[in-house]
């Protein structure tokens, strides 16, 4: 008997791949020629064009993480800002606390934490205003003047190509896997 066993291969395969996988994807039937041989026609797998020019190996690309990592400054709230990777929430007391001797009335020298009124003689405002670093919370920040409340995303965004697992890739803002 002459007739030999010819392997038809997917269109859109590579060649290499084909080669490789021959020994399994063309096995001579069960009672084939003798010896069991097989006759592989490479002209009969031709090349698949992509739209780019290239050449479609027939093998999916690798899946990974991808994109552009939102900035941390460019994250508004607490919430956006805490997503992902990288970013952190801070908010400090910031400023400096208008000096003692500024405070022209007993209410207001009161007011101003570290100072107090001197009662002798026409009255002033001494001591040393408690330091703006010092003050843990927005309202007893922003009550002591030259003090103000300040609060944003630090930090820097893990970028995309760091994540190796697919959660934790699309939970980075800007971030897909694909």
């Amino acid at each position: 008997m002459s007739s030999a066993h010819r392997c038809q291969a997917p269109v859109g395969f590579a060649l290499v791949a084909l080669l490789a996988t021959a020994a399994v994807a063309c096995a001579p039937p069960a009672r084939g020629p003798e010896g069991g041989q097989v006759r592989f026609d490479a002209a009969m797998v031709a090349p698949v064009p992509t739209a780019d020019g290239g050449i479609d190996s027939g093998l999916a690309p690798a899946l990974s993480c991808r994109g552009v990592a939102r900035s941390c400054l460019l994250r508004a709230s607490e919430l956006s800002c805490t997503e992902g990777d990288g970013c952190r929430w801070e908010s400090d007391c910031e400023g400096v606390p208008y000096p003692c001797s500024l405070q022209s009335s007993r209410g207001a020298c009161n007011d101003h934490l570290g100072c107090y009124w001197r009662s002798s003689g026409s009255g002033s405002c001494s001591g040393s205003p408690r330091s703006c670093r010092l003050f843990g919370e927005r309202f007893s920040c922003s009550s002591q003047d030259g003090c103000r409340w300040s609060e944003g995303c630090a930090g820097t965004s893990t970028p995309c190509e760091s994540f190796a697992l697919e959660l934790s890739c699309n939970q980075q803002p800007g971030c897909t896997w694909r």
